[in-house]
């Protein structure tokens, strides 16, 4: 009787738990909902910052964006150029103004000298002047400096002749020297220098063209033989144009290489 009870109680006991263990699988586990997504990483490290540290990350990242679009800007801005050029050049023929000078001596007897120095460039020439004699001729030895080179000369001037030596000299070369006479009863001569000189005004046009992506400043210069001798400095706008003119005197009518050049430009 004992040993059936004993029994009974252990087979209640076991259906007991187990019962309570297949409740256990049975009974519905909550579920997260699909509009309550689970805890985010990142709020729990926000969550853990101060306020102090929040603001200064969200001031980086602004500040960040900014640096980024003035940086982008500076760019842009450093990668507009002008670009200037000149066209449409014209350079019509010079006038020249030729002038004849006589610097006079007169007539001189058996030894003179003489000491010029030109304010313009062109062609000076010393004259030995021998027409005013009928028989007699003149010997005439010469020493002299032009341009800084010397050189001697011994010649005879014929009866009722003319002896001339030229010199071609730039502004400020001077023209020196001396000279005997002899012959006739007088030995004497006329003698004088001839300055031949130039003057022509150059006037020329042109227009400049700013195909570049920013306006600027072109200087310009009007070239003799490659030299500079008139420069001037203008303002373009982007994409447009700018007619101009000028002109210079040069103090000979000599046939010359003329340009008009873009020799700098500067962003406006």
């Amino acid at each position: 009787m004992l040993l059936k009870e004993f029994a009974l109680g252990h087979s209640n006991l076991f259906n007991t738990n187990h019962d309570n263990h297949a409740d256990a699988l049975t009974e519905p586990q909550p579920q997260p909902s699909p509009y309550q997504p689970p805890p985010s990483h990142s709020k729990k490290i926000f969550l853990g910052l101060g306020a102090g540290a929040i603001v200064t990350i969200v001031l980086l990242v602004i500040l960040g964006s900014i640096g980024g679009v003035v940086i982008f800007q500076a760019a842009q801005q450093g990668a507009q150029q002008p670009n200037i050029q000149v066209t449409a050049v014209s350079i019509p023929q010079a006038t020249g103004d030729p002038q004849t000078a006589y610097p006079v001596d007169g007539i001189v007897s058996s030894s003179d000298s003489f000491d010029y120095t030109p304010s313009q460039p062109g062609t000076y020439t010393l004259v030995f002047d021998n027409s005013f004699s009928t028989f007699s001729s003149k010997s005439i030895s010469l020493s002299y400096t032009a341009g800084g080179s010397s050189d001697t000369k011994s010649f005879v001037v014929d009866a009722g002749e003319i002896e001339r030596l030229s010199f071609t000299l730039e502004a400020n070369q001077r023209l020196s020297g001396s000279f005997t006479i002899s012959g006739g009863s007088g030995n004497d001569v006329n003698f004088y220098m001839k300055a031949e000189t130039c003057t022509q005004t150059v006037n020329f046009s042109f227009t400049l063209v700013n195909s570049g992506s920013a306006n600027g400043y072109a200087t310009i210069q009007f070239q003799v033989d490659g030299q500079s001798y008139w420069t001037n400095k203008y303002f373009v706008v982007q994409g447009q144009q700018l007619p101009q003119s000028g002109s210079i005197v040069l103090s000979d009518c000599n046939g010359h290489d003329y340009r008009v050049v873009v020799s700098s430009i500067e962003k406006a």
